[in-house]
């Protein structure tokens, strides 16, 4: 159905509506929701945050499609010396790689792929929140009917009954909240290298972990994050520099000479090409363990650096500082 008869057949229920209702006296509301989507601050930053994920898969993506370039390539230069049979090995293998390619293309942008689930999970609870401020606002101010004035369906409305900058004020209630709480004091959280098993410790993902945890905390409005760098001085100060003998004992003398409040570590083991951490965030202040996620990848920097991000913004996110 074209544009212009959508916006025709919503005219004609809205005509339908004020006539059912004409027995009585009616108030009508207009929003204008493509302003309240653009100016709602959580949605924004909710956007942003999905934006992150979608650079970090294009990212495998265009890996997947850099080795795929440079195996037809190399079997350019050297089909003219190869047998038949090479030629149909080298053939196979480049077909096999472009297979890779599609199914990672479809496991993110295909139905119900990576990036589907993640708008669902990131983007939606504040768009069903818009939803629902708009219905208890409408309710509140007693108006029968709202419509959406970007809609391009209302063609005149009484300023006085458009509630826009109510919706958009209370939605930004809480992101206002917290920029007005930024001057209390933060807990001050460090973030630890995990304690790796045999294999995890040959490809240092101890260390690759926590940049990883550290990174994905760094920007989070309700900590402050003590630097990777910092941690690290301190810790090879009291372990030595090959940081091997690391435990919770250890990371808490550090995390109080470094004046932290909470302190995250855990633990990584690797099998083949599968990786499985744990996250544990402790208190400085008695060494209690307070949270407990865990995560699980394969061994590349890009899944590790979603998995563990995910599992460090849940850490963080369950915790009442």
């Amino acid at each position: 159905m074209k544009g212009w008869a959508v916006k025709t057949l919503v005219v004609f229920i809205a005509l339908a509506t004020l006539n059912d209702l004409k027995a009585k006296e009616i108030r009508i509301g207009f929003v204008d929701v493509n302003r309240v989507l653009k100016e709602y601050r959580d949605l924004q930053n909710a956007k942003n945050q999905l934006n992150s994920f979608v650079s970090q898969w294009q990212a495998q993506l265009d890996s997947v499609k850099h080795i795929i370039d440079s195996m037809k390539s190399a079997y350019e230069q050297e089909k003219p010396m190869l047998s038949d049979e090479a030629k149909l090995q080298k053939e196979q293998e480049i077909q096999q790689k472009e297979e890779e390619y599609k199914g990672l293309w479809n496991s993110i942008w295909g139905p119900n792929g990576q990036f589907e689930r993640k708008k669902r999970e990131i983007v939606q609870p504040f768009v069903r929140k818009v939803d629902s401020v708009i219905t208890d606002l409408a309710k509140s101010l007693k108006y029968d009917l709202v419509l959406d004035v970007s809609s391009g369906v209302v063609l005149y409305g009484n300023t006085e009954d458009d509630f826009t900058d109510l919706v958009i004020q209370e939605l930004n209630k809480e992101y206002l909240v917290a920029i007005d709480t930024t001057s209390i004091a933060k807990p001050k959280v460090a973030v630890f290298p995990l304690k790796e098993d045999e294999n995890a410790r040959a490809v240092n993902l101890g260390t690759r972990l926590q940049g990883f945890i550290a990174s994905a905390l760094e920007n989070s409005p309700r900590i402050d994050l003590i630097s990777t760098a910092t941690v690290n001085d301190a810790l090879q100060r009291e372990a030595g520099p090959t940081m091997e003998i690391v435990d919770v004992g250890l990371c808490l003398r550090v995390a109080r000479t470094i004046g932290a409040d909470y302190f995250v570590f855990g633990e990584v083991n690797k099998s083949g090409e599968d990786v499985l951490f744990r996250l544990k965030l402790y208190s400085v202040k008695d060494g209690r363990q307070l949270q407990e996620e865990t995560g699980q990848s394969a061994d590349r920097d890009v899944d590790l650096m979603i998995q563990a991000g995910d599992a460090a913004r849940r850490l963080i996110a369950r915790q009442e500082f």
